[in-house]
């Protein structure tokens, strides 16, 4: 496994991702929404730019299936993206006062968890080629439903 410098969580919804940058939990790079669509997936590598993609490692915590798309475009581009087990990132403490949840919380936490794991996370954690080719089929299956509903 590479020595990953940079750390960013993401938090996914089905219209934006909050992403969390951090050298460390004390050390926030950015955290900022992006929408979820092209321009937004272009925005977000503009920021990772200012990094070696080799020194980045991407995260997010394993729910929903609106990252594929994301995923998918991250390994395209070839960027380290994790999926992270719920229990690794519920097991990191919260640096904030306040216990309220947030797309932009959750996103520090998710970059909180992979600092923390960095070291112990199993190398078959990390996204495969095969991967695009899920994200292909779910894409094709979802205009197929769309085009069916449609017709109905």
């Amino acid at each position: 496994m590479s020595n990953f410098k940079v750390f960013v969580g993401i938090d996914i919804s089905k219209e934006s991702f909050s992403a969390c940058a951090i050298h460390s939990p004390e050390e926030i790079i950015f955290e900022e929404k992006f929408p979820m669509d092209s321009h937004g997936f272009k925005a977000f590598i503009r920021k990772l730019s200012a990094f070696p993609k080799e020194s980045i490692l991407i995260g997010k915590e394993s729910s929903g299936c609106y990252y594929v798309n994301l995923f998918v475009y991250l390994s395209q581009k070839n960027f380290n993206c994790v999926v992270l087990n719920p229990l690794i990132v519920k097991g990191v403490q919260s640096m904030e006062i306040r216990k309220t949840k947030t797309d932009r919380s959750d996103a520090r936490r998710i970059a909180f968890a992979l600092y923390t794991a960095q070291h112990s996370l199993p190398q078959k954690s990390f996204l495969s080629h095969e991967f695009r080719e899920l994200a292909r089929e779910r894409e094709r299956l979802s205009q197929q439903i769309a085009r069916l509903k449609n017709d109905i």
